[in-house]
């Protein structure tokens, strides 16, 4: 996992408008019926670049667009641990001192530790005490020692985590333990832009969070059309593209912030358990039905999954999903270190073998 200003987790998905390609914002605005016309709002949050497009049949529905950005923002100011007097920052400052949050802080957090203890760590909020250690913008690059390494490792772990359900209150039980959660806030917060926009009438509309999408509905010609980038190339090449009706769809690449030292390859999404660059993936992209916690689930997902790797990944999500229908299952494909691609269901390619 990786921890930056924001909440934000890399990505590799573009949503392309139309069928020759481009990026959000890259294309004006076409209406697709006299009654409708599409709509767009860009705005700078959670450390990435969040853009919603909709398809409108009043010209107050617009005002929708906006009130959930600012849902994305007040998500930001609540969860965010470089702000101070958020809920994340207050219990990272309190010393092991049990805090009281929001009822939205401590539902995700209960969540998250269900996640963790069902991951068994792959995907872990606590990852944040190793915040530093891999340092991938240093000149020269040097990897942290082993004794470094060691010496924050028992302060990771979702079972140093207190919940008190009534109370409403967290408690960090172990020394250096900090909480972060930039693998699923930002997926929560696409989750809850989507709400507003599905209260205001909205049906087609996709909401966008640096490349991680909750989609409903159709684009402007179709299905979406989202584009997965291929992680041995430079930024923007596509090994393939995916139309997709609604559901969220979340990606993890090694290729945002890496580098190469004495031979070997480094990066910056950690396995908690090691304090170690997870070294099985290269990149994997979660598909996920639509539900209240769609853009969550594939946001976490993608975490654990990259951490996991194809062949313990593909185990552990069939066993996590057995007795679901086929139309509830989650969709991954992976592409493993040494370059093989791998699936779990089948994925709908529309361009490119995937």
């Amino acid at each position: 996992m990786s921890a930056r200003r924001g909440l934000v987790r890399c990505a590799a998905l573009a949503l392309i408008w139309g069928t020759s390609g481009g990026s959000l914002a890259a294309r004006p605005t076409q209406p697709t019926a006299p009654a409708s016309r599409w709509v767009e709002r860009v705005r700078g949050l959670m450390g990435t670049r969040f853009a919603i497009r909709a398809r409108i049949e009043r010209a107050e529905q617009a005002e929708a667009l906006d009130r959930a950005l600012e849902r994305v923002d007040a998500l930001e100011r609540l969860w965010s641990p470089w702000i101070e007097g958020s809920d994340l920052h207050r219990i990272n400052a309190a010393g092991g001192k049990p805090v009281v949050v929001e009822p939205a802080t401590l539902a995700l957090l209960e969540r998250s530790l269900a996640l963790c203890k069902a991951s068994a760590g792959a995907f872990d909020p606590t990852f944040f005490a190793l915040h530093g250690l891999w340092d991938f913008r240093a000149q020269p690059f040097v990897p942290p020692t082993d004794a470094a390494i060691a010496a924050r490792l028992p302060a990771v772990g979702c079972a140093g985590i207190r919940l008190d359900a009534a109370a409403r209150t967290v408690q960090l039980l172990r020394p250096g333990a900090r909480l972060h959660l930039g693998a699923n806030a930002k997926g929560t917060a696409l989750d809850a832009a989507a709400r507003v926009l599905h209260d205001a009438g909205l049906r087609d509309f996709a909401v966008d969070g640096g490349g991680d999408l909750v989609l409903s509905g159709q684009g402007p010609k179709g299905p979406w059309r989202v584009g997965v980038q291929d992680p041995g190339t430079a930024r923007g090449r596509d090994i393939g593209r995916l139309a997709l009706g609604a559901g969220a769809v979340a990606t993890s690449g090694d290729y945002e912030r890496s580098v190469v030292h004495q031979g070997r390859r480094y990066h910056h999404i950690l396995d908690p358990r090691t304090g170690r660059p997870a070294m099985a993936t290269r990149q994997v992209t979660v598909l996920v039905p639509a539900g209240p916690h769609a853009g969550e689930r594939a946001d976490a997902l993608a975490t654990a999954l990259f951490v996991m790797g194809p062949e313990r990944g593909r185990r552990w999500l069939a066993e996590q999903e057995r007795g679901m229908r086929p139309a509830e299952r989650t969709r991954v494909f992976w592409i493993a270190a040494d370059g093989r691609r791998h699936a779990s269901g089948v994925l709908p390619w529309v361009d490119g073998k995937g």
